[in-house]
Parts: structure tokens; sequence; C-alpha cells
């Protein structure tokens, strides 16, 4: 009687890795799908959104306590297919708050942003939401803006 074993042909290991490979595929697949639609949700849903806006109001604090950043440049922004676009500029007040009436970009995401350099230093941040398409008065929140190159 023969005790060895018989080696298994190679067609059945050839079904076996036949049979998981495309089970590999989907998974594959299904990772770069939920990779691609994370990356697009990050990209539209930087902040928190708000209410409809044909109004919209917000204000900024300084990281730094104690640092004023009344004067620093302001922008309301607007989303649109290639980003964020500037629709309004202006000037920070001493309330450190701005309020800019968009009848005509009521059908866009809307947000403010400081993005400002001058002295060798720069001012940015954004609101923390953004207001949602539609008609209304909204608030978009306190942003925080950060200085980098500020000497305190």
């Amino acid at each position: 009687m023969n005790t060895t074993q018989r080696p298994v042909p190679s067609a059945t290991l050839d079904q076996a890795t036949r049979t998981s490979r495309p089970r590999r595929r989907i998974a594959h697949v299904l990772a770069t799908l939920a990779a691609v639609a994370a990356a697009l949700v990050g990209v539209t849903a930087t902040a928190m959104p708000a209410h409809a806006a044909t109004s919209v109001a917000g204000c900024f604090r300084s990281a730094t306590p104690g640092m004023s950043i009344a004067g620093v440049g302001v922008q309301l922004q607007a989303y649109g297919t290639g980003g964020w676009f500037t629709i309004w500029s202006g000037s920070l007040p001493q309330s450190q708050c701005v309020s800019v009436n968009t009848p005509y970009h009521s059908n866009y995401y809307l947000r403010y942003a400081v993005n400002y350099s001058r002295f060798g230093a720069t001012w940015y941040g954004t609101s923390p939401y953004n207001a949602t398409p539609g008609y209304g008065a909204v608030h978009v929140g306190t942003g925080v803006v950060q200085c980098a190159g500020c000497r305190i």
C-alpha cells in the first residue's frame, strides 16, 4: 500500500485562485470608491452648513489673546465649480463683524475668509459655518484668525 500523498492537480489550485481574485478586485474597487467619496465630501464640507442666505453676517476673533484684527482684509466667498471665489472684499471694523447682502448669490454656498498679508505677516481663517443656497438672513459664526509671522 502506498502511503505517499498525491499532489493536488494544478487545475484545482487555479480554480481556487480564480474564485478569490474577483472578490479581491471588488473589495479594491469598493475601497477606492469610498476613498474618492470621502475626498469629495471633504472638499465641499469643510465647514458645517448654516441656513439659506440672501444676507450673510459673520465675525472673527484673533487666536492670539489681546491682538486686535480690526482693519484686516476679509472676503465673502461663494463656492462654484472651480472652488471658492470672492464676491465681496472689505476690511474688518472695530467690532470685527461684517454683514453683506447677497441677493445675486443666493444659489451658492457662502462663507467669510481672511487671507491678508502685510509687513511680513499673514492673517488667515474662515467662518466656521457655510451659508447654504436659498433665501433669508444668516450668521455664519465667529471664525478664528491665525497669524503667521506676527510678533507680539
